[in-house]
């Protein structure tokens, strides 16, 4: 175990659910005024699975990290998102932007990447206080991916953003 992970998953069958991934970057550290060039987001997953898609889609309002105060219905304790489980189009999250990770090789721990849409971490950058990052939602039925926090005991593991731009 290397420390706390974002379940990404959907069930199938009787009872079936669906647990999806936030991730936030809350000190992007890009001076003011700079003009984003490109972003490039790095992930550690742990699956076994392959064959799916994990899709990234950016946050359009704030929610709150607490587990207790965050659900598939709210954002906040007494906030709801637009749509359960925070994929409303254009209430929740940006619409027709979004990414996609897959490749999984299904061999347990595997860093993966995707290129982040410029007008969204340029509009992050110009206002630093509508950074809510983005919600990581599973494709595959059947299929589990939990990636690596902040939290994870080995640095090189956490979640990272890497963002080029001109001052």
């Amino acid at each position: 175990d290397d420390g706390p992970e974002l379940a990404c998953y959907q069930t199938v069958g009787a009872g079936a659910y669906e647990a999806r991934a936030l991730v936030r970057f809350d000190a992007l550290r890009v001076p003011s005024g700079s003009r984003v060039l490109w972003s490039y987001l790095r992930l550690t997953v742990d699956t076994w699975d392959t064959g799916f898609t994990v899709r990234g889609r950016y946050l359009r309002v704030p929610w709150v990290a607490t587990a207790a105060r965050t659900t598939w219905l709210q954002r906040n304790t007494g906030v709801r998102w637009g749509t359960p489980g925070a994929t409303g189009a254009g209430t929740d999250v940006w619409a027709l932007k979004s990414f996609g990770l897959g490749g999984f090789t299904g061999t347990g721990l595997q860093s993966l990447g995707a290129w982040l849409d410029v007008a969204v971490v340029q509009a992050w950058v110009d206002n630093p206080a509508n950074d809510w990052g983005v919600i990581l939602v599973n494709e595959g039925p059947g299929k589990i991916a939990r990636f690596l926090s902040s939290q994870s005991a080995t640095p090189s593991r956490r979640p990272y953003l890497t963002i080029l731009y001109q001052p």
